[in-house]
């Protein structure tokens, strides 16, 4: 079994996956990585401000493999000026929320977002922190609010869990000398 056929479908007698993403905000856009052509280059932004950013970019890696997409150029997205119509797919990590939003806000990058996101060829994606950027209602958002872009119509949740504050780690005395 290849990689891809664990989180894609089966779609012909010969064992070959199909990977379609359907993440676009308020349109049809779809990506099927066996119908982009093999010359086209593929670019896909990262909001690398804070957070679990270098997990994307291995996750996208191990994609490009699985998925045999030769020219796949991973953008890191900082600035403003980052944001272009040169990137075909954004992702907006996991991380702090309320850090990447401040972040966004004080360097201009939210209504450049704003814009490419409303671009309807445009396809984005929101993990966790995310998510709630993108989101158009949040709830349990710190006294005075929190800044979003506000792109996608759902209604989120924050620390549903807990505050990252209240996570912890701690070592674990085990019995038994052998786990597995």
């Amino acid at each position: 079994m290849s990689c891809c056929e664990t989180s894609g479908d089966s779609s012909s007698d010969v064992g070959e996956s199909v990977f379609i993403v359907k993440f676009k905000i308020g349109s049809d856009a779809i990506f099927n990585a066996n119908e982009l052509p093999k010359e086209e280059k593929l670019a896909i932004g990262i909001l690398e401000v804070q957070g679990a950013f270098n997990e994307h970019h291995v996750a996208l890696r191990k994609a490009q493999k699985c998925l045999n997409i030769p020219d796949l150029e991973i953008i890191g997205v900082r600035h403003p000026d980052h944001v272009s119509d040169k990137i075909d797919g954004f992702i907006i990590p996991g991380g702090e929320s309320t850090t990447i939003s401040l972040f966004l806000k004080r360097n201009k990058i939210d209504e450049p977002l704003r814009k490419w996101i409303d671009t309807k060829s445009h396809v984005t994606w929101g993990t966790c922190a995310g998510m709630i950027l993108l989101s158009k209602q949040t709830e349990n958002q710190k006294i005075g609010g929190q800044p979003s872009l506000a792109e996608m119509d759902i209604d989120v949740l924050r620390n549903f869990f807990g505050r990252q504050i209240n996570s912890f780690e701690a070592p674990v005395k085990l019995k038994k000398k052998k786990v597995f």
